[in-house]
């Protein structure tokens, strides 16, 4: 075959098996579509490595971190995402619950629950995990007015109505806020922040049998799956 043919197909043949950030983006959705979080990390990284700012590949990685419970991974993925300029709105949510997750306290109580284009859900759930941490550090002068601020929105979220819960600790008046717990749950059966602050105040009370219950019942990843396909 002559050499300049052969250099021809060679070259051909590269540009075909070389896929550009978007092909592997649109590979990742249609993996996301489906729930195949192994492929689509794998599509995800092979963008990033094209094209290590794609603000819309770190986000969607930082998603897939969160529902396969990777939340140190989310956190650097989020911030990476936000950094390359991915919507604030649409990445802080996402941050709150990996902070919330990680524990990472002093970050969520700097996170603003008031970006533009938050929806009042999504503003009262990264408030409520600003109060529980606020609570964590032992600042409830912070934590009641969080408490106050969240009461007057206009919402429906279970997160609201936990708010209640911690008025009632912070009172001292357990039962009352074991029994505003159980209301909750009562509308929203499996809320995973209500199952886990309920486990943790059945323990506190020494109730290892029924924590335990509460705890085979925990969806531990409803959360992250809840905002994987939220967009």
């Amino acid at each position: 075959m002559n050499r300049s043919y052969l250099v021809f197909f060679i070259l051909v043949f590269m540009g075909c098996s070389q896929q550009s950030t978007q092909d592997y983006l649109s590979s990742a959705k249609q993996h996301l579509s489906q729930n195949d979080f192994a492929s689509a990390s794998i599509a995800l990284k092979n963008a990033i490595k094209a094209s290590p700012d794609n603000a819309e590949a770190r986000f969607l990685l930082g998603k897939v971190h969160l529902a396969n419970n990777k939340f140190e991974s989310a956190e650097k993925e989020l911030h990476r995402a936000m950094d390359s300029g991915y919507p604030v709105n649409e990445v802080v949510p996402l941050l709150s619950v990996a902070y919330q997750k990680t524990g990472a306290d002093v970050a969520l109580t700097n996170l603003s629950h008031k970006h533009a284009g938050l929806t009042t859900e999504q503003a009262t759930q990264i408030a409520f995990y600003k109060l529980q941490a606020y609570m964590r550090l032992d600042k409830k002068d912070k934590a009641q007015a969080l408490i106050k601020e969240i009461r007057t929105f206009n919402t429906a979220s279970p997160f609201k109505s936990l708010t209640l819960v911690y008025q009632l600790l912070i009172d001292k008046n357990d039962e009352a806020a074991l029994i505003q717990l159980d209301t909750v749950l009562a509308n929203a059966p499996f809320h995973s922040d209500a199952l886990k602050l309920k486990a943790l105040m059945l323990l506190q009370q020494d109730n290892k049998t029924a924590a335990a219950r509460v705890y085979q019942t925990y969806p531990a990843r409803q959360t992250a799956l809840l905002y994987l396909a939220s967009g």
